[in-house]
């Protein structure tokens, strides 16, 4: 097994663990109140916010890397954009394999405003 199907298959067991370990891991206190497990709870959805903010990061970083390509390939063609559109591929790809929190959705749309000009 290589080293990325190591390091990708541990990503992909831990996402899917690493909120229940936490939550889990509040049974070994002994005694907590209920101020400080609604802290614990607090914090845990807010690492999960983190985490589900930095992947969506990355995927508008994609984004932008393929819009740029697709720009510079109309201003100046080159063969090495066929090589760069499967770099941008396999990040995509990458970063797909690797998502731990799954995409929230509230009820906004993630397109940008409308301008209307009078």
């Amino acid at each position: 097994m290589s080293r990325g199907s190591t390091s990708s298959s541990w990503r992909r067991s831990a996402s899917s663990t690493w909120t229940k370990s936490a939550r889990q891991s509040l049974g070994y206190i002994r005694s907590l109140s209920g101020p400080e497990i609604a802290n614990v709870q607090a914090r845990i959805g807010e690492n999960a916010l983190v985490v589900g903010r930095v992947q969506r990061s990355l995927a508008d970083r994609v984004a932008s890397y393929r819009f740029a390509l697709e720009r510079l390939v109309i201003a100046v063609p080159s063969p090495m954009a066929v090589e760069v559109d499967r770099s941008i591929a396999l990040l995509q790809t990458r970063i797909a394999g690797n998502v731990l929190v799954p995409a929230m959705n509230f009820g906004v749309s993630s397109a940008a405003p409308r301008v209307v000009s009078k």
